[in-house]
């Protein structure tokens, strides 16, 4: 998926650690918003 989506594998990691504290924090539950959490480049928002 890496690959198809041309994504830099520092942002993958930490995206993937963010979703893990959220999870764990009880702040998103549903599988598709955790879903929709990791296919959202985050880096491509920045300000």
């Amino acid at each position: 998926m890496q690959a198809q989506r041309h994504e830099d594998e520092k942002y993958l990691e930490q995206r993937f650690a963010r979703a893990a504290a959220l999870i764990n924090n009880e702040d998103i539950a549903r599988d598709k918003d955790v879903r929709a959490f990791l296919l959202t480049p985050r880096e491509k928002f920045s300000l």
